[in-house]
């Protein structure tokens, strides 16, 4: 053993020679024991900068998710107020042709009439020459079935313009509705695929953790071992 005096390395006896052989061995395997527990702890430092980076996209993309499941919501209801409207429009279409119909009988009942109003004319005529109370009545009859003709025609032309533009706004409304629904499954698929992620990240975080545990306590026994030794 090395006493107080200082004796040389050379002096000891083969047993105090292995004595400190194996102090030097461990205290360079507790050196290395340091170095990795060091190496272990900024991984750990980098793994969990990694984790907080991934939780801010994570925030970021159910953010952006929230923003696209509203949109997608506002997109069907203003599709639900075109079906209504386009409901109201064929509810109009049908009181339209109703009144249509209508007015065909009515065209059909003044040109029965005004048949009628004909012969009787002609009747008077030959019989009188001045009777022109018909004649006037056939030229109210005329008038007003062009006046019916002319309103149904414009009803229909009206009809026609205003069913072609909410079909065209009903497609669009339809085009986006779907476009909406596509880009929330692709972020919802992002979504899945972060937390994936971020689970494996954290079961490699928890076993490195429990590395560097096992490795410090083993370092701690170790330097125990060493103390322990010094002082014998």
């Amino acid at each position: 053993m090395i006493g107080n005096n200082g004796a040389r390395l050379v002096e000891l006896c083969p047993e105090d020679k292995a004595r400190v052989a194996k102090l030097i061995q461990a205290a360079m395997q507790g050196e290395n024991f340091r170095q990795q527990a060091e190496s272990a702890q900024e991984k750990v430092h980098d793994l969990q900068t990694r984790l907080s980076k991934l939780r801010e996209q994570n925030e970021e993309i159910i953010h952006e998710t929230a923003s696209l499941r509203s949109k997608f919501t506002h997109s069907l209801h203003l599709l639900n107020k075109f079906q209504e409207k386009f409901a109201a429009l064929e509810k109009e279409h049908v009181t339209l042709v109703k009144e249509k119909e209508e007015a065909l009988a009515d065209s059909r009942f003044f040109k029965d009439k005004f048949d009628a109003a004909k012969e009787q004319l002609a009747l008077q005529e030959r019989e009188l020459e001045g009777a022109k109370e018909d004649s006037w009545r056939k030229v109210q009859l005329e008038e007003k079935l062009a006046v019916i003709e002319r309103r149904h025609r414009e009803l229909t032309l009206m009809q026609e313009d205003e069913r072609k533009h909410l079909i065209a706004e009903l497609e669009v409304a339809k085009h986006k509705a779907a476009v909406e629904v596509q880009r929330r499954e692709r972020v919802e698929e992002r979504v899945g695929s972060l937390h994936g992620t971020i689970e494996n990240l954290q079961q490699r975080l928890a076993a490195q953790e429990q590395s560097a545990e096992k490795v410090a306590g083993s370092l701690a026994k170790k330097r125990g071992c060493v103390t322990h030794k010094n002082t014998a």
